[in-house]
């Protein structure tokens, strides 16, 4: 805002100088307040957190089924596993063998490593989904050619 006097020329340059300074001192605050509102709003937000992961500790029993003709649920195996937050370790057992088992588990997706006593340099993996009592996924040989569906429940 602009005010002039009356007066000498020297104090109506003082009033319009005053004038500016007291415009460019409302702009900053303004601008500062805004810049504070804006890095206050992005420190209050929190970093992502890691999703609890479910419980898959116990005796499965789990059922594949062929995916080549006659498509029948072949092979039935149990794993017994142990759960230490996102880690797991057991065995898995058929009427034949049994073997170790390794994995982990992020959320309510399972991933684990089953090895063989006869070719423990060719193990199995076995990814699969939890919800409830109930595992859903499949497991592929070491060579990644042979991809089996499966399903689990807990006993």
């Amino acid at each position: 805002m602009l005010r002039c006097r009356r007066s000498t020329a020297g104090t109506a340059r003082v009033d319009m100088i005053q004038s500016v300074r007291l415009r460019n001192s409302f702009l900053m605050l303004a601008a500062s307040i805004a810049s504070a509102a804006l890095f206050a709003g992005c420190s209050a937000s929190t970093a992502p957190t890691a999703q609890t992961p479910v419980d898959v500790s116990g005796v499965w029993g789990v059922t594949t089924c062929s995916k080549t003709p006659p498509f029948s649920c072949v092979m039935t195996f149990t794993l017994t596993l142990s759960q230490s937050g996102t880690s797991l370790s057991g065995e898995w057992a058929d009427i034949i063998s049994s073997g170790k088992v390794t994995g982990t588990v992020v959320g309510s997706t399972v991933q684990m490593t089953m090895t063989f006593p006869v070719s423990p340099s060719c193990p199995l993996s076995l990814t699969a989904d939890v919800s409830g009592n109930q595992l859903t996924g499949q497991m592929v040989n070491c060579s990644g050619n042979n991809i089996t569906p499966l399903t689990a429940t807990k006993q």
